[in-house]
């Protein structure tokens, strides 16, 4: 089951945008998670959203705390020489 649960807070302000038939649109955001344990540090995450929650991702400005529920999805260049993973939200909760 690829299920994955993300709080933060957003490193930047979303970006949005279409698909080429027009039928959905998107927006895109980096999520800052902190580290558990003694060493601290902080991941960021790349998130997309679709439809509804793109429209509430949208909404929010850097900073924003937020929490996101989706699945991981790993992508790969045209050569297949670079791969990228990103979270894809079913919901984005403020």
């Amino acid at each position: 089951m690829n299920n994955v649960e993300l709080s933060g807070n957003l490193a930047k302000d979303p970006t949005t945008g279409q698909t080429a038939d027009k039928k959905s649109h998107y927006a895109r955001a980096t999520l800052a998670c902190n580290r558990e344990g003694s060493n601290g540090g902080c991941d960021f995450i790349s998130i997309t959203a679709w439809n509804e929650q793109a429209t509430i991702l949208a909404g929010m400005k850097k900073g924003s705390r937020c929490h996101i529920k989706g699945s991981i999805r790993v992508d790969s260049s045209a050569d297949k020489t670079r791969y990228y993973t990103k979270v894809v939200a079913r919901e984005v909760i403020t």
